[in-house]
């Protein structure tokens, strides 16, 4: 109840009175809006969609000096980013559901990962160049985008065009980890190139490199060549270097663009063991760690689109890819004394490579108020898991298929009320096949008030693990299920928007009511305590979460200002805990600034979230649920952009967490493999960071 009285409270204070105000005559501000793709037909605007689809655009990522997909999301008001130092990953916590069950995709495909096809994407590999904009819309997408798409999704929007012949640009960015920073062996360097060229009026083509090096984060700990006994030794955020190649080709003419892109990665992370060994070799001590380890993740993905019409009304787009994430691993032993190193080879310990293909036809029926699309796609994952690399102690080689087709309809009930029925059925290779539907409705009303309902289902199917794993860790063993079935998902959001414009001004208000339920969740349960504890995955648990959120904009001229607020409640029904279908709620606040000082060419971002104590079930250490309470804190971040030499060059300065969090209480720890529930804490980040970006940009 406190909870409650306390959003209400924040919500009144910061609607301002605009929202119940007329229209008034607009002079520079005037009502341009953004064009979205994700979960359109075609691409339109933002006002005309049935959903309601946020949008982060190149400017807002600029702005921040966002590298990758975790810096850019950290301020979002609903999506918390769960970041674990152990394995040097950051992924997408959505109403209170991990990565799972949140869809993350490029240009409409999804991107692969070791546990799914779009769904747990460690965003710190995301890398943001060439980024057009962001689109992400929260709640269930499963007719849309299908198997995973229940918590949300994420559409990561292209560049493929120019207005200039040649584009030019490279960046160098310096960034401190907390307090730790040199030129080579602490904090983070980036550097970046692209090439962009338009070879003709029909073909376009670019290029880009990237490489960024975090050297890590000691902490408390004592880096790679500390031999005490205390184990202390190695880091509490590992090193990690990433590289990255990309390129596109991309055609259009008339109403017809294919655009053909590549990309490879490589992610090498190391791990420095906490324990050292002392041992006398003819009477004199060498010091040795036996069980460092390096993991290397080589990326690799090929995507063509085609969007065309014929009889220039029917719109027809086809998409094909190629995805595949190999991760490795090997053993290194570091004599500590004379700094040399013994590296095993590296062995594959689990892949994934996925054909994707997908085919839509929309607007048959131009100028009229009925329309539908039609669409099928068929979607081919290769898994493996290896026993000689990892904890499991047989391998698994396995492949799924599944083959979907759907069918949506628009009917626009008028030029202010549009319906949207959809369904879908999937054909499942591995599991039951599964039906899928929404019902989207979206009306305008007076005084440019918005309305927006959608209602539907979707599905999460088991991962690699749950299914075909069997390993041992802890004197117990844990079971994968292949007779799991896929957690279903229900879900209602609506949402109310008013937009307020005045004289170079413009108020922006959005009030969201969200209800998402999860049955047959998987879950671990005991099935034999004798001789040594054993769990399998099954189906037993369920989800309930209830949102409020109110969100408020104003900008004026080149002031613009955020108020944001969210109530999240979450109901865990987990299998023997009587206390876990209680809801626990949670109070997220957050508030954006940012003003463009035009004498001087420079704009001004400060960014601030508050989050609210948290209470939910884990796993301990022997995968048994634990009630774990975590404090309340708050993330700032704040930035400064300026260009010289007539915009050629941009100066990027700023500072991120300033409120210096590194851990916060918690009545339970588990950070990866690591188990410290003793040290009532759990890491965060790694403090106060400092920022400098160059960039230069030459268009001929």
């Amino acid at each position: 109840m406190k909870h409650f009285q306390l959003f209400i409270t924040l919500s009144v204070l910061s609607i301002p009175i605009g929202i119940f105000s007329q229209n008034t005559k607009l002079d520079s501000i005037q009502k341009i809006e953004e064009v979205v793709i994700t979960g359109q037909y075609s691409r339109q605007s933002v006002k005309k969609s049935v959903f309601e689809v946020t949008v982060i655009n190149q400017a807002a990522i600029e702005q921040n000096a966002a590298n990758n997909l975790a810096d850019l999301l950290n301020q979002n008001l609903n999506i918390q980013i769960d970041s674990n130092a152990e394995e040097g990953k950051s992924t997408v916590n959505l109403f209170g559901l991990d990565g799972q069950y949140f869809k993350i995709m490029r240009d409409g495909i999804p991107m692969v990962s070791e546990d799914g096809f779009g769904n747990n994407i460690d965003l710190t590999q995301i890398n943001l160049d060439n980024v057009k904009q962001i689109e992400i819309v929260e709640g269930s997408m499963g007719v849309q985008y299908g198997a995973n798409a229940v918590s949300g999704v994420i559409n990561i929007i292209t560049k493929t065009n120019s207005k200039y012949k040649w584009s030019i640009s490279s960046s160098l960015q310096e960034e401190t980890a907390g307090n730790e920073y040199s030129w080579f062996d602490k904090g983070k360097h980036i550097q970046k190139i692209q090439l962009a060229h338009n070879i003709s009026n029909n073909f376009y083509t670019s290029i880009h490199f990237s490489r960024n090096h975090f050297s890590g984060y000691l902490g408390d700990r004592k880096g790679k060549n500390y031999f005490g006994q205390d184990d202390l030794r190695g880091h509490e955020w590992l090193p990690k270097e990433q590289t990255r190649i990309k390129g596109l080709l991309n055609y259009h003419k008339k109403n017809t663009q294919i655009t053909y892109k590549t990309s490879f990665s490589k992610v090498l992370l190391n791990r420095y063991d906490r324990k050292v060994r002392k041992d006398n070799i003819n009477g004199f001590y060498e010091y040795r760690s036996i069980n460092d380890k390096d993991y290397l993740t080589n990326q690799m993905s090929h995507d063509i689109i085609m969007n065309t019409k014929i009889d220039n009304k029917i719109q027809v787009s086809f998409y094909a890819a190629y995805q595949e994430q190999i991760k490795k691993r090997r053993n290194v032993v570091y004599n500590i004394s004379n700094r040399e190193s013994a590296r095993g080879i590296f062995k594959n310990y689990l892949f994934k490579k996925v054909y994707f293909s997908k085919a839509t036809l929309s607007n048959f029926t131009k100028d009229k108020p009925f329309d539908f699309q039609l669409g099928i796609v068929y979607n081919l994952e290769n898994g493996y898991g290896s026993s000689e690399a990892s904890l499991s102690i047989v391998d698994a080689a396995e492949e799924i298929y599944s083959i979907d087709t759907f069918i949506s309809g628009e009917y626009h009930i008028s030029s202010a009320s549009t319906l949207r029925p959809g369904m879908r059925y999937s054909i499942q290779s591995d599991f039951e096949n599964q039906w899928q539907y929404s019902l989207s409705f979206r009306q305008l009303l007076q005084n440019d008030f918005q309305f927006r309902s959608v209602v539907g289902s979707s599905y999460r199917t088991p991962n690699f693990d749950e299914l075909y794993t069997y390993y041992v860790k802890n004197n117990h063993d844990i079971t994968g299920n292949r007779d799991l079935l896929p957690e279903r998902s229900y879900s209602a959001y609506v949402n109310l928007k008013k937009n307020t414009y005045f004289n170079n001004g413009k108020l922006t208000n959005k009030l969201k009511v969200g209800w998402l339920h999860v049955k047959d969740r998987i879950d671990l349960v005991v099935v034999s305590p004798e001789p040594e504890l054993a769990f399998k995955y099954i189906n037993v648990d369920k989800h309930t979460s209830l949102d409020y959120s109110l969100e408020n904009t104003y900008s004026y001229t080149d002031f613009t200002v955020q108020l944001n607020a969210t109530l999240l409640g979450i109901s865990e029904s987990i299998n023997s805990i009587e206390e876990s279908e209680s809801y626990l709620y949670t109070l997220i606040f957050n508030s954006n600034l940012s003003y463009y000082f035009k004498k001087i060419n420079t704009s001004f971002s400060l960014s601030y979230k508050y989050n609210g104590k948290q209470s939910e079930f884990i796993q301990d250490s022997n995968d048994a649920y634990v009630k774990n309470t975590r404090d309340a804190y708050s993330w700032m971040d704040t930035s400064f952009k300026t260009s010289f030499l007539k915009k050629k060059l941009t100066t990027s300065i700023g500072v991120r967490n300033l409120t210096n969090v590194t851990t916060v209480n918690s009545s339970y720890t588990s950070n990866g493999s690591s188990v410290h529930s003793d040290a009532n804490s759990r890491l965060l980040g790694y403090g106060r960071s400092y920022f400098i970006k160059l960039k230069y940009n030459l268009n001929i």
